[in-house]
């Protein structure tokens, strides 16, 4: 008598690969018709009627069952939902089924302590390894996005480890300052961002592959399937600033729309693809339908956007006057150094890109009204603060 059960929250089953049999399925996995998977595990076998217990799965958690990092118990006791479904199905067809948590369940319920699953090599049907991030989302139920690269100086795909690890740095912290805007519209300039919207924001890489220098990143939390997640908020705002691409009246409205530290965050990833001298695709896949974006970037545009980004950043940044006396200033490399008059204090920094052609006559040693500008980048997660003083008007004193 046999069968999946009907009626229950799980929707219409079907059967994606057994692992114990004995006159019938007695452990399995299950793919529901909106694509989640379901470990089934039959605990009491009578003559009209079956239980069976059903655990809601992600593709992370058949993986390691696959590869045995954890036994069928701690699956079934630590399930990643919360709770799992007791059903019975009975030869009538009524099946009733109810929620229940692990710790109430007896231990002639559980499968022994030692029990792992025993399976070949299947990964591809639970969605795992998959490419695409469309499927690859769906399959995993967590937002998806794959980057692709395009070093021109690289042996694809070989990518150097420091220059790769900087990307992906800037990335979070971009994603994690955008997340903190799309949580509550609250974006703060200092501080560390709090511990719950990190955790919702966080990405985890999971592979690379070829075709260019790829690498797949995946939310480290489930996606809800009724309603956006942090995550998928946060890749809809990331997108549309990559969709901005290296339009400065774009750039500007975004930018200031999404407040806090953005903007800096925002010029630290172009300043870091800028070094590797790349192009961007941004393709994301979304468990929900409707969601979902693919972007690219030029090198050339990456180029010009850096530029436009740079000087939004300052305009948004604290602004300070000063009288000063100019210590150093080198035109070449845009550096420069001045100290207080009213105090021991000095600053020191770069010179902005429009200030450059206003101070081709400035004279070391003379006295100014100097306007800099105060930038602070900020640590998302520890909060830890670099302020840096960029010069952007330097005036003589009467």
């Amino acid at each position: 008598m046999f069968r999946l059960p009907n009626g229950t929250p799980m929707g219409s089953l079907s059967i994606i690969e057994t692992f114990e049999y004995f006159d019938f399925p007695r452990l399995f996995t299950t793919k529901s018709i909106t694509g989640r998977y379901y470990l089934g595990l039959s605990i009491l076998d009578e003559d009209h009627y079956l239980e069976w217990l059903y655990l809601e799965i992600s593709s992370e958690k058949i993986r390691r069952l696959i590869a045995k990092e954890v036994s069928l118990q701690d699956a079934f006791t630590k399930p990643e939902c919360g709770y799992l479904l007791k059903v019975v199905c009975t030869d009538r067809g009524d099946d009733k089924f109810d929620y229940v948590l692990p710790e109430l369940l007896s231990e002639d319920e559980l499968p022994l302590p030692d029990a792992y699953i025993e399976v070949a090599d299947k990964a591809k049907q639970y969605g795992l390894g998959e490419i695409t991030p469309h499927i690859a989302a769906k399959a995993s139920h967590r937002e998806t996005l794959n980057l692709h690269l395009f070093p021109a100086d690289s042996h694809l795909p070989e990518l150097n480890a420091r220059s790769f690890g900087s990307v992906l740095v800037s990335i979070q912290e971009l994603v994690d300052a955008i997340g903190q805007v799309a949580n509550d519209g609250d974006a703060t300039l200092k501080g560390a961002i709090a511990e719950d919207i990190l955790q919702k924001t966080k990405l985890n890489a999971c592979q690379i592959f070829e075709g260019s220098f790829g690498v797949q990143l995946k939310s480290a939390t489930l996606s809800d399937m009724f309603s956006e997640s942090l995550a998928a908020k946060t890749l809809e705002e990331l997108s549309g600033l990559l969709m901005a691409g290296d339009t400065e009246e774009l750039l500007s409205n975004k930018l200031h729309f999404l407040k806090g530290r953005v903007a800096s965050k925002y010029r630290r990833v172009l300043k870091e693809l800028n070094k590797l001298s790349t192009g961007l695709t941004f393709d994301w896949g979304s468990p929900n339908d409707g969601l979902g974006r693919k972007v690219e970037l030029t090198k050339a545009q990456i180029d010009k956007a850096f530029t436009i980004v740079d000087k939004i950043d300052i305009e948004m940044s604290e602004s300070i006057e000063i009288n000063a006396n100019l210590i150093g200033l080198n035109i070449r490399t845009k550096r420069y150094e001045i100290e207080s008059l009213d105090s021991d204090e000095s600053f020191s920094g770069r010179v902005s890109d429009e200030a450059i052609p206003k101070m081709q006559n400035a004279t070391i040693n003379n006295r100014y009204k100097a306007n800099i500008k105060k930038v602070v980048e900020t640590k998302a997660s520890s909060g830890d603060e670099t302020i840096k003083w960029i010069l952007v008007g330097l005036n003589p004193l009467d």
